[in-house]
């Protein structure tokens, strides 16, 4: 929980970034995730690798805030699975929405998007959709895992690959805020019985706020 993001959050190009990237695969091993479903370390480290790249160098929504997240959702995972019993395919989807859940975020927000009329908020507002960026993110990750030599799913079922982009979709779109007060609301309506689901939404949200908790 003391992993101190702050001290790795150095040069882009800097050897000790890989670092960050050996700690992402390690948290797929610890949790078993590689020797279930026979995963590929090639293709672990080249969908990691496409995911740090397509990071933008902003102040806050950068690689190393998505490294700070997937770290604590590996660390609630750890604490949670005896309680709530996740599926080898749960794990999966948290900890890979995790990795891309801000991916080519630009550091400006939804609303400013749609007032602005940017591309992206003219096409989410001809849609009805306000998850403007969460939207983004969620098209970009299921590109990444399209690519050849970069799908850490195709192991998996046909079951569990729809199971996984289904969790891994819903976690990210989560992350908007202009749900939060809904979200909260329903996990406490739900309290003590929450789904798995609702546990799963509440995981993203509170790993992508928790770096103002760390001891550090």
């Amino acid at each position: 929980l003391d992993f101190n993001i702050f001290e790795y959050k150095d040069d882009p190009d800097s050897p000790r970034q890989m670092m960050l990237v050996k700690l992402l695969v390690f948290f797929y091993e610890d949790l078993g995730l590689i020797e279930h479903y026979n995963m590929n370390l090639p293709t672990l480290t080249s969908f990691i690798l496409r995911a740090r790249s397509m990071y933008r160098n902003v102040p806050y929504h950068n690689f190393w805030h998505a490294f700070d997240v997937t770290h604590m959702m590996y660390y609630l995972i750890k604490c949670l699975d005896a309680e709530v019993k996740f599926t080898p395919v749960q794990k999966l989807a948290l900890i890979t929405g995790s990795i891309v859940h801000d991916i080519d975020h630009m550091g400006l927000n939804n609303s400013y998007h749609v007032k602005c009329d940017t591309p992206m908020g003219l096409l989410c507002s001809a849609t009805g959709v306000q998850s403007v960026l969460e939207i983004h993110h969620c098209n970009l990750a299921i590109e990444i895992l399209d690519l050849p030599g970069h799908c850490i799913f195709e192991t998996l079922t046909k079951t569990e690959e729809q199971q996984a982009y289904q969790i891994m979709v819903d976690i990210i779109l989560a992350t908007d805020m202009a749900h939060h007060a809904k979200l909260l609301e329903d996990f406490k309506k739900a309290l003590p019985q929450v789904p798995t689901s609702l546990v799963m939404k509440m995981m993203m949200k509170s790993s992508d706020l928790s770096n103002v908790i760390r001891p550090f």
